[in-house]
């Protein structure tokens, strides 16, 4: 991506980490992930009856046989990951920001994307609670981002039907052969928008390729 820079936004990332890293502190948080304390830890997550981070350890670390088994261990990855309230100063959140305001120092101009996730599933697998949480989470973070001046901030998170992903049910956001290629044909498109605005503006930025 000569000239520009694209920053990816994963939810699964940003959200699963917030409802289990979010109060603890920055210093001990990557030594306390196995502590007792830890375990305990309350996540706010609807529509599941998982009301701390070692509940839904325990389902995520099963392997099931049945299928009802498998549904609800795909159904509370799915909460697990998406669900959890995403506070506006959640510190990836934050640094984000930050390295938009760092970006448009240089002057290099940027492509902010929420990923697509398997949508169509997680409505599936979870119902009402996914689709409304889900939103909430969305707002604040394309609000966060169309409050500063980048370039492009688009929202991918919806984009792709469950045959785009390995599995009708994955929870996470790995794509198969032909979801790779529709997410690189939409990454494309912004970045010719993006390259047609400098066009018109002149040659000032420079830039570089990155994924967040």
């Amino acid at each position: 991506f000569k000239q520009k820079t694209a920053y990816e936004i994963r939810l699964s990332l940003v959200g699963s980490e917030m409802c289990i890293e979010t109060a603890l502190v920055p210093e001990i948080e990557t030594t306390v992930r196995r502590d007792p304390i830890f375990e305990t830890r309350l996540v706010d997550c609807p529509g599941t009856t998982c009301r701390t981070v070692h509940d839904f350890r325990e389902i995520i670390l099963s392997k099931p046989s049945d299928p009802v088994g498998i549904r609800v261990r795909w159904r509370e990855l799915f909460i697990f990951h998406y669900l959890p309230r995403l506070p506006r100063n959640h510190r990836r959140l934050v640094s984000l920001l930050d390295i938009h305001q760092l970006c448009e120092q240089e002057r290099i101009s940027t492509i902010f994307y929420v990923t697509p996730i398997n949508y169509q599933a997680g409505l599936r697998l979870v119902d009402g609670p996914f689709a409304d949480r889900f939103a909430e989470n969305i707002q604040i973070v394309m609000s966060s981002l169309h409050s500063t001046s980048c370039s492009i901030v688009v929202d991918w998170s919806r984009e792709l039907d469950d045959h785009h992903f390995f599995h009708a049910d994955d929870p996470t956001e790995h794509l198969n052969e032909i979801g790779r290629a529709r997410l690189a044909e939409l990454v494309a498109g912004a970045i010719v928008s993006i390259l047609k605005n400098t066009s018109k503006t002149g040659p000032s930025q420079k830039g570089n390729s990155k994924k967040f």
